[in-house]
């Protein structure tokens, strides 16, 4: 125990030292998070439809009717005579009402009215679609008004009707986003524990350091559990990290906006933090078990990269996949995470077995690495 305790403490003071890769990981932790919360932000801003909206119109004094709705419903417009007058306009939407917009309307005819917008411009097609849906009920509620002057009841023109109901506590915007945020948790432990655990190995098997390491009374068993505990310490801090400070942006998102229910109280997010920890360990694990296979430091990075795409391709697998695990999903490394991370956002809970047992089978697996890397190390040819 001494010995494990004296290798713990070297690799420490040499990940101390090496003070810019240690800050290069912890920059994931708040970069990933804050991504996300600026793309709510963003999303929220152009679903918005409680302001004022900018539109230009041409023809506009054919349907003063229709206008007068849309004013109502906070729609400002800019009149033109023309498409090349309206070119030179700041509105991002462009209303183009028909020279025989009046007589169709009289004649009962219906009326094609072009709603143009730049639909690459988020904003611009939100708000194309806000006009459209208004122009649309104005053309319902007169539809209405003139069945009703004819004596015909609207409602007798729909007979049977179908109403679908989402059976979840989520609807499927809030498991996108869920869906993106477990990606970025999953991926905090692989992505900053790679390089460190990459030197740990290779990097002093180059700098020559190796050697003299495990030329010392010490068991390689020691060697890389110590190598382990220190880079999975820190891949462990970056991933809880990661979990809290995005419940705390996450808190602060317009997700009432965008129609967005999410569990992100101090208990979610406590417990998604504590799915993350064995994950982050055996993702350590991993990249030391590839790093000890490479011959140099840079091989062994690339490889470590290379590691990132587990947690995509499983966690994929998943949610958007057709795999279907059963039970023991609930119990395999990385789909038990996934899982138990799913059910925490989108309901505010997770089973026992994906927790424990998930945990359980995910620190033996890691376990089971670092014996195979000391094994690995065990043999002369490894140096």
């Amino acid at each position: 125990m001494n010995a494990f305790l004296n290798v713990v403490s070297k690799e420490w003071r040499d990940a101390s030292r090496d003070r810019r890769s240690v800050m290069a990981s912890l920059l994931f932790a708040a970069f990933g998070p804050l991504m996300i919360y600026l793309l709510l932000g963003s999303l929220a801003d152009e679903m918005d439809e409680s302001g004022d909206l900018q539109v230009a119109i041409i023809g506009a004094e054919q349907a003063p009717a229709l206008l007068t709705r849309l004013t109502e419903q906070g729609v400002v417009f800019e009149q033109f005579a023309s498409r090349a007058e309206a070119a030179d306009s700041s509105a991002e939407v462009l209303v183009k009402i028909p020279d025989d917009y009046r007589d169709r309307y009289l004649s009962n005819t219906p009326i094609d009215i072009a709603v143009t917008a730049d639909f690459k411009d988020g904003k611009a097609e939100a708000g194309a679609r806000r006009v459209t849906t208004l122009i649309n009920g104005f053309g319902q509620t007169v539809a209405y008004s003139r069945m009703v002057a004819a004596g015909v009841l609207p409602g007798s023109l729909n007979v049977v009707r179908a109403q679908s109901y989402d059976s979840s506590l989520a609807g499927g915007r809030a498991a996108a986003i869920s869906d993106t945020l477990i990606y970025m948790l999953l991926l905090s432990g692989f992505i900053s524990g790679a390089f460190m655990a990459a030197d740990s190995v290779a990097g002093e098997r180059e700098r020559h350091s190796l050697e003299s390491l495990l030329a010392q009374p010490v068991s390689p068993l020691s060697i890389v559990g110590g190598k382990w505990l220190t880079a999975g310490g820190i891949s462990v801090f970056v991933s809880i990290a990661t979990a809290v400070i995005s419940g705390v942006l996450l808190a602060k998102a317009p997700l009432d906006v965008l129609g967005l229910r999410l569990f992100i109280d101090p208990a979610s997010i406590a417990l998604g933090a504590l799915i993350l920890v064995p994950l982050a360990l055996l993702a350590v694990a991993i990249q030391m078990f590839v790093a000890a296979r490479a011959r140099t430091y840079r091989e062994a990075g690339t490889y470590a990269q290379f590691t990132m795409f587990i947690p995509i391709a499983v966690a994929g697998s998943v949610m958007i996949g057709s795999v279907d695990y059963g039970a023991v999903g609930e119990w395999l490394p990385l789909t038990s995470q996934t899982i138990a991370l799913k059910d925490v956002l989108l309901e505010g809970g997770s089973s026992a077995r994906a927790l424990l047992g998930g945990s359980l089978t995910t620190l033996l697996a890691a376990w089971a690495l670092v014996w195979l890397t000391s094994k690995r190390l065990s043999d002369e040819r490894a140096l």
